[in-house]
């Protein structure tokens, strides 16, 4: 027996899809053509400047947290030393 799986189906009527895939026609209607890999690289490349300017955001804030940390580090000897 030939079956996809169910992600290939474009609708829930499986029994349809199944049987195209069976009879291995010319055209499918209710088989995807695409995989999901082609549709996560396409949707990547799309969206590449909103991911580029999330992981530049993410780095400056991380930066920003370690330039405070060390700031407050020092700053810190000042105010607990009591000699």
């Amino acid at each position: 027996t030939w079956i996809v799986p169910s992600s290939c189906c474009k609708t829930e009527n499986t029994v349809q899809c199944y049987s195209e895939a069976r009879n291995l026609g010319p055209t499918y209607t209710e088989i995807r053509s695409r995989s999901c890999f082609d549709n996560i690289i396409d949707f990547l490349y799309e969206n590449v400047v909103i991911l580029i300017s999330v992981a530049v955001g993410v780095a400056v804030a991380e930066i920003l947290g370690v330039i405070c940390a060390v700031i407050l580090c020092q700053n810190r000897t000042e105010y607990w030393d009591w000699d």
